[in-house]
């Protein structure tokens, strides 16, 4: 029996020994003798949606984008005189600027403009618009969303119809800024998270209704940092930095016959060094939060104070 055991014992130390054998020779092969291919070429590689790159001449534009869809720029925009930059003219469209400018210049129309043509739901996002009569021009469309764009050394920034989403916006170096008026019944634009400054006139001219401002800085614009005016009801501005501007950081304007600004709130904002006052309100029925200075507390029975240094 333990001659058996020993044979056994022998068999199976041989096959351990061949394996190792067995291991070590196929590490010492190294790898395959032929190198891999080289990898696809990928200048064919296409984004979703329509490509859309600077014309060959001056009779190409403006660029219209007429079918609902996705587009996306390839290259900067450079307008030329007398003309808009890019035309949508279609509900449903989506323009990725992909990191590049619409850029124009003297005597040139709108960068980006629906024309005064009525139309619903448009986004914008990705890039820079500079130097045209209107950077982004929609005023007679809703539901628009702007976002992760600079519009910047326009005669006037950005101008909308209501009920869209503009957001992480530089608005900046405009003789105005921004300008949103009332589309049909699209009520509920948000603005928020972006950075509106230094423009020439107001920051933001609100027309509209149930407009909610919130978490921007607003800052060193030539006149209001925001207006209310018209019949501008039932908007809310909150959580803003409104600071140095050369007319009220907020009003509410309701001093031209017909205007009525009704119901409208403005409070826990902080309001520095706004030339004419924090705060002025002719309108009707609208909700001021109470002035407390930057060493006041806000308390549990003042909790829509406006802070105001």
């Amino acid at each position: 029996m333990a001659a058996v055991w020993t044979r056994l014992n022998t068999l199976l130390l041989l096959l351990v020994l061949l394996g190792m054998i067995a291991m070590f020779a196929q590490r010492a092969a190294g790898g395959p003798l032929d190198p891999p291919s080289a990898p696809a070429p990928t200048d064919s590689v296409k984004l979703p949606g329509t490509p859309i790159s600077q014309p060959a001449s001056a009779a190409d534009f403006p660029i219209v984008i007429s079918t609902p869809g996705t587009y996306y720029l390839t290259s900067d925009i450079i307008g030329v005189v007398g003309k808009h930059g890019i035309v949508i003219a279609a509900d449903y469209v989506t323009l990725d600027l992909m990191g590049q400018s619409v850029i124009g210049g003297p005597g040139v129309g709108s960068g980006i403009t629906d024309e005064f043509v009525s139309h619903t739901d448009v986004t914008v996002r990705n890039g820079a618009v500079r130097g045209w009569t209107i950077g982004v021009s929609l005023q007679a469309t809703g539901r628009v969303i702007l976002e992760d764009l600079r519009v910047e050394l326009n005669q006037s920034g950005v101008a909308v119809g209501s009920g869209g989403l503009l957001s992480r916006l530089v608005v900046r170096e405009n003789s105005n800024g921004m300008f949103i008026t009332n589309h049909a019944s699209d009520f509920g634009t948000q603005i928020s998270d972006s950075n509106i400054s230094h423009n020439g006139s107001y920051g933001i001219e609100n027309w509209a209704n149930n407009v909610w401002v919130h978490d921007n800085v607003i800052d060193a614009n030539g006149q209001d940092g925001i207006r209310l005016i018209g019949d501008a009801s039932w908007n809310k501005v909150t959580d803003n930095r409104i600071t140095g501007n050369g007319g009220y950081g907020v009003h509410i304007n309701g001093d031209f016959p017909g205007d009525d600004p009704n119901v409208n709130l403005v409070a826990r904002n902080a309001l520095l060094g706004n030339v004419t006052a924090a705060v002025r309100d002719t309108g009707a029925g609208n909700r001021i939060g109470t002035f407390v200075g930057g060493d006041a507390s806000i308390t549990a029975t003042n909790p829509w104070s406006n802070v105001v240094y």
